[in-house]
């Protein structure tokens, strides 16, 4: 009965130091994402819009993420961007044009809304990204 109890005691000691090693080793930090609505109005000159990509205004990595929102449909997209800040927006088309905005303030956690219209007078899409308008754009019907 002795020996039966000693193991018993033996073995909570070893699983109680276990789980107490589990919880001292560091744990990687949540990632937090800011939302993206992606708004596709191009119902007149249809596009099917593919790719967000996110950088840091002062320079760093591009955030990518691929998705598809056919004309006048909504999607949301997310990226785990690092901190709150400035960062350039770039919207790309299924044939590969583009549509970007140079200085978007984004926030943790947050959400902002894009906004991809059909051609204005210009001949050229426009759009607006947090309310903002487009800073360039290279996508034609």
């Amino acid at each position: 009965m002795k020996n039966i109890i000693i193991v018993m005691m033996v073995t909570l000691i070893a699983i109680t130091f276990m789980v107490g090693c589990a919880n001292d080793s560091p744990s990687e930090p949540e990632a937090q994402y800011h939302e993206f609505t992606v708004v596709n109005s191009t119902a007149q000159y249809p596009k099917q819009l593919t790719r967000l990509e996110v950088t840091p205004v002062g320079g760093g990595t591009t955030l990518v993420n691929d998705f598809v929102c056919n004309p006048t449909e909504q999607k949301n997209v997310n990226i785990p961007i690092p901190s709150m800040g400035a960062y350039q927006v770039t919207i790309y088309s299924a044939d590969g044009q583009s549509m970007w905005w140079n200085s978007v303030s984004l926030g943790l956690p947050g959400n902002s809304r894009i906004v991809v219209c059909s051609p204005d007078m210009s001949g050229l899409f426009h759009g607006e990204c947090a309310g903002l308008p487009n800073s360039g754009v290279n996508m034609t019907p």
